[in-house]
């Protein structure tokens, strides 16, 4: 993305025997997925609370920021009625929490028992590929831009206790499964659990082939008649050539969240 010269050829497929979801649950309820990924229930750790004030890290709204799905969102997800949201690329929990919030608010019963799924390394590692001088990116990350300023310790990142406190200051924990891992292992975690969720917004890496993988990774978990989001379709090459070779691809449809900006575009399985 940030390395002019650079060039990647896409040529990946990830290929799911027709039998691989055969027998399982794929649409796991919060409690049972939670078990599944963890072996407990993360937000009751007796240790989150004091670690938190330890870090001094503290959540709040004013906190929650990056690139939250815009437009007509609300009346996409009445319409598909979605049990599992997937975001892939979560920050600091614009979407995940505004998504929580509006499946705890919403006043018909299919929305009860829907949750979202947090998929995230929450490392920030962009910042070793920006802060070089072969980087366009570079001032981004020495002049401290607002998406780096963040809690470190030693030279790691502690935005994954930032999300957590977010999480929680906004009540929507109840709602809301963290899994911290790199995008591609996250897909071939929901493989390993058997799981499709119905609903996805993509927005990790911005750049290929990382782009690219996770639409194919994850276009082939997604449930059928789901729905599939991305972020900066227009303005951010890599995203725009990897969700029209996707189209191409699997001969879909694009859609637009707001036709006006063409920003955010969607496709349905």
């Amino acid at each position: 993305r940030d390395l002019d010269g650079l060039t990647v050829d896409l040529a990946y497929t990830l290929n799911v025997p027709s039998n691989w979801w055969d027998g399982l649950d794929t649409s796991p309820s919060y409690n049972s997925l939670m078990m599944s990924l963890h072996g407990k229930d993360v937000w009751r750790d007796d240790r989150l609370l004091a670690h938190l004030d330890f870090l001094g890290i503290k959540g709040d709204t004013q906190e929650i920021f990056g690139s939250p799905l815009q437009g007509p969102i609300e009346a996409l997800l009445r319409q598909y009625k979605p049990k599992i949201f997937l975001e892939v690329g979560v920050f600091r929990g614009a979407t995940s929490t505004k998504i929580a919030t509006f499946f705890k608010e919403e006043k018909e019963g299919w929305a009860k028992d829907s949750y979202v799924l947090s998929l995230d390394t929450w490392l920030l590692d962009l910042a070793f590929a920006w802060n070089g001088g072969k980087s366009t990116h570079a001032d981004k990350v020495k002049n401290e831009d607002e998406y780096f300023k963040v809690n470190k310790i030693a030279g790691g990142n502690q935005m994954y206790f930032q999300f957590l406190s977010n999480c929680l200051a906004t009540k929507t924990n109840d709602r809301i499964i963290p899994i911290q891992t790199a995008s591609l292992n996250g897909a071939i975690a929901l493989l390993s659990h058997g799981v499709r969720p119905d609903f996805m917004y993509i927005d990790a890496s911005h750049a290929n082939p990382d782009v690219f993988l996770d639409y194919e990774n994850f276009y082939k978990i997604l449930k059928p008649g789901g729905v599939m989001t991305f972020d900066d379709v227009k303005s951010v090459p890599a995203c725009r050539d990897a969700f029209n070779m996707l189209a191409r691809k699997y001969d879909l449809k694009q859609y637009f969240l707001l036709e006006s900006t063409k920003a955010q575009g969607y496709i349905i399985k």
